[in-house]
């Protein structure tokens, strides 16, 4: 007879393999919610910014929430699919929107397009011609 092993709980390893870099990515989140000052941003614009799987920033979004720096607002915005998001705020910014002045609307291109959170991202060619 074998010895039992209980399952691996691959919740709390991934818990625990991400654990290091949890702070930093809330540190990053924050930096770009601040960028974008009172005109915010959605989950989807920060994946597309950062060029990053939405599980990489999701869970730190929530979080962010829940501690109250980040501010869900009343306003939507339409993400890459069409589909309707609400927009955060970093809690300094949180105002009505009729206070949001339209020049107050940051640039979209936080990032360039082949920068991410990862490093640059621009494809190689992986057959020589």
């Amino acid at each position: 007879m074998s010895e039992y092993k209980p399952p691996l709980d691959t919740r709390m390893a991934a818990h625990h393999r991400i654990e290091p870099t949890k702070r930093q990515t809330c540190d990053l989140i924050m930096q770009f919610a601040i960028a974008r000052g009172a005109y915010g941003l959605t989950a989807d614009e920060l994946t597309a910014a950062w060029q990053c799987s939405p599980n990489h920033v999701a869970p730190r979004i929530t979080e962010l929430k829940a501690s109250g720096l980040l501010v869900t607002t009343a306003i939507l915005r339409l993400t890459r699919a069409g589909s309707p998001a609400r927009v955060l705020v970093a809690r300094q910014f949180n105002k009505p929107f009729a206070l949001i002045a339209p020049s107050q609307f940051p640039s979209t291109d936080c990032k360039s397009p082949t920068e991410s959170l990862f490093g640059d991202l621009t494809p190689t060619a992986r057959y020589p011609d």
